[in-house]
């Protein structure tokens, strides 16, 4: 690793005193922020051009020099963004062999599989991996303001295709009716009556994960639940917003990340009986709650393992710099976004620089009675028996 600092070492360094060395300060104990040997970032399928450039940007920001591999994003990196896309062409036609790249990355099996390959080399990663995010609502809430961030978070996200997306709702069976009323409402206003037919709906990424998708919606007992939407276009690769309720905790679509415009709706008697079924799964990537019951929320904080958490609103706090984005799991390793990504992306170097003076006598052979209590006292973290053991007096019984 080339370890040529690319700057002064940063503000959290430890001065501890310093002296005067060729005209400048020089700190007795500090560290230095260093590059990380270079470094490949896969931007995620759900957000890849954003995600990728910024990853790499952020990894370029710690020093390394970096490969961002864009994978299907990079033609559209190179042309202005088109709402309705290049006339003529599918989705998906432009993509790369290497498309699948960053979108797999999204999977806890490829995500031991890419942690496998870099433990032959010691090398670190930060993955980014997926899971069912859960979206616990109670009927405390202000029923409107919440379907509308819901639905925003589900279904604006890509059609439901985003690592944070919520992947089920946990409600009481009281509430639950009046939450899918709300939610139809509000679907109707973003998408209209049509909603395969509207510009805002986005496609499912490629023919692939529209099958994966049509595959969880034709299960027996699954298909049955839908209480909303369910049409499908596979010709442009649209399936409009779907919600379903009470669909078996046993099927595949709730033992896998769905990953698209599909909402199961489960229910429960007491919303207390949210943590037992949350825990019981893999950990999320993100988990939300709305309420406005502080108990329910301060228990959902301390109770609740996942890479991120985020009260009465959905996805925003990916946007925040100050916060750290990452998984904990199966949802993933590590952490980045603003400065979590320069600390994830350079290596914390610790440097002591010493003078000649200042000479403890204990720390050096022959270990006489005095100086093993010296140095017993330091391992036990005892000043009175160090005092006592270097004036040469007696520890005391």
């Amino acid at each position: 690793m080339d370890e040529t600092p690319k700057g002064s070492s940063q503000a959290d360094d430890v001065p501890v005193g310093g002296e005067d060395h060729g005209g400048a300060p020089r700190r007795r104990a500090h560290h230095l922020r260093l590059e990380l040997p270079s470094l490949a970032v896969a931007g995620p399928g759900d957000r890849r051009a954003r995600g990728g450039q910024r990853g790499g940007a952020e990894a370029v920001g710690g020093g390394a020099g970096d490969v961002v591999a864009a994978g299907g994003a990079a033609a559209a990196l190179r042309r202005r963004p088109l709402r309705q896309g290049r006339p003529g062409r599918r989705p998906g036609d432009h993509r790369s062999p290497r498309t699948e790249v960053g979108q797999d990355l999204l999977h806890s099996q490829v995500g031991r599989i890419v942690m496998t390959a870099a433990a032959k080399h010691l090398t670190p990663v930060v993955l980014e991996l997926g899971g069912k995010c859960p979206l616990v609502i109670d009927s405390t809430v202000d029923l409107h303001v919440a379907a509308k961030r819901i639905a925003a978070g589900k279904w604006g996200c890509n059609n439901g295709q985003a690592c944070i997306a919520p992947d089920f709702i946990i409600t009481t069976s009281s509430f639950a009716p009046k939450l899918i009323e709300e939610l139809k409402k509000v679907l109707g206003k973003f998408y209209g009556k049509d909603p395969l037919g509207s510009a805002d709906l986005s496609r499912i990424v490629n023919s692939n994960h529209f099958n994966r998708l049509k595959t969880l919606m034709d299960e027996e007992m699954v298909f049955e639940k839908i209480v909303f939407g369910g049409q499908m276009d596979a010709y442009q690769l649209k399936i409009a917003p779907t919600i379903l309720l009470d669909v078996p905790l046993d099927s595949a679509i709730m033992r896998e990340e769905i990953f698209g415009p599909f909402l199961p709706i489960i229910t429960v008697d007491k919303i207390n009986e949210c943590f037992g079924l949350i825990n019981s799964m893999s950990k999320p990537l993100a988990a939300y709650l709305f309420s406005r019951n502080s108990k329910l929320q301060d228990k959902f904080e301390r109770s609740i393992s996942a890479g991120g958490m985020l009260l009465n609103d959905t996805s925003i706090h990916l946007t925040n710099p100050y916060l750290p984005f990452g998984g904990v799991g199966e949802s993933g390793t590590g952490a980045y976004h603003g400065k979590f990504s320069f600390d994830a992306f350079s290596h914390k170097k610790a440097v002591l620089n010493r003078g000649f003076f200042g000479e403890a006598k204990a720390r050096y052979p022959p270990y006489s009675e005095p100086k093993l209590k010296i140095m017993k006292g330091v391992l036990e973290g005892k000043l009175g028996d160090m005092i006592q053991a270097f004036l040469g007096f007696p520890r005391g019984k």
